[in-house]
């Protein structure tokens, strides 16, 4: 594998799987390059997607499971001072947790990452350990302006930065409003336009897509003669933001 001849995705999100497939679609048309997407466990479906990508998407080398959260509770969950100790030398306690990560390494080591969160555990893990990054927009937090306390500059002594792009390993920050960044972060802003990127697919491709968020059962249902629309939704009730009823009106007034 030549340098630099691999896109490497890091999803934590649906949302983030989503535009990673036709992002990295684009990317292969254009550029020709090899395409992987880790997807953490921080959905219940994960492991499901993943199985459908390895299966469906032709122009996905390989779609790999990431452990995210199982990883930040051993390096010591909610326990502020233990988890802080082992981040410190986060390369030794991540690849013993999840020794994996060493068997890809040549994959690694020739990978452009784009990153939808530079925060988790497995991102901290490979900013610190690699050189080339991008991240791509996870919502409206991209837009926020993140105040720095003493404790973000101590972390900036052991190479841990504020998130959303400040780390200065990250090149661009792929946005939908790059002139909204804080200003800090602005000149890293491109364009993320989605509606033209999936322009690029064909309908075969978009239907492919479509199939990785359904299981077979789900999908029997569809007549595919019919339009289909594909919501990507939100935990609004689960995080307490409106009621359970709210957040499915909001739904239905949407397909309707």
């Amino acid at each position: 594998m030549d340098k630099k001849k691999i896109n490497i995705y890091v999803c934590y999100t649906p949302y983030h799987v989503f535009t990673a497939l036709i992002h990295s679609y684009k990317k292969q048309l254009l550029e020709k390059k090899e395409n992987f997407i880790f997807i953490a466990d921080h959905f219940d479906s994960s492991k499901n997607i993943i199985k459908r990508i390895n299966e469906k998407i032709p122009w996905i080398s390989k779609a790999i499971y990431i452990p995210d959260k199982e990883i930040t509770d051993r390096l010591g969950g909610k326990n502020y001072i233990k988890r802080w100790f082992k981040i410190v030398f986060l390369k030794k306690y991540y690849i013993a947790i999840f020794p994996y990560i060493k068997k890809i390494e040549k994959i690694l080591q020739n990978g452009d990452f784009y990153l939808f969160h530079d925060n988790p555990i497995t991102s901290k893990y490979l900013l610190t350990s690699y050189s080339s990054f991008f991240l791509m927009e996870d919502g409206l937090a991209n837009y926020n302006e993140v105040n720095i306390g003493l404790k973000d500059i101590l972390k900036k002594l052991f190479g841990f930065y504020p998130k959303f792009g400040r780390n200065p390993k990250i090149k661009k920050i792929y946005v939908q409003y790059p002139e909204k960044l804080p200003f800090i972060i602005r000149d890293k802003g491109i364009r993320l336009n989605i509606t033209k990127i999936i322009n690029y697919l064909r309908e075969k491709d978009k239907d492919l897509i479509f199939d990785i968020f359904l299981n077979k059962k789900e999908l029997d249902k569809l007549n595919n003669n019919n339009k289909k629309v594909l919501i990507i939704t939100q935990p609004l009730s689960e995080d307490n933001i409106m009621t359970h009823r709210e957040k499915i009106g909001i739904y239905l007034e949407i397909v309707n």
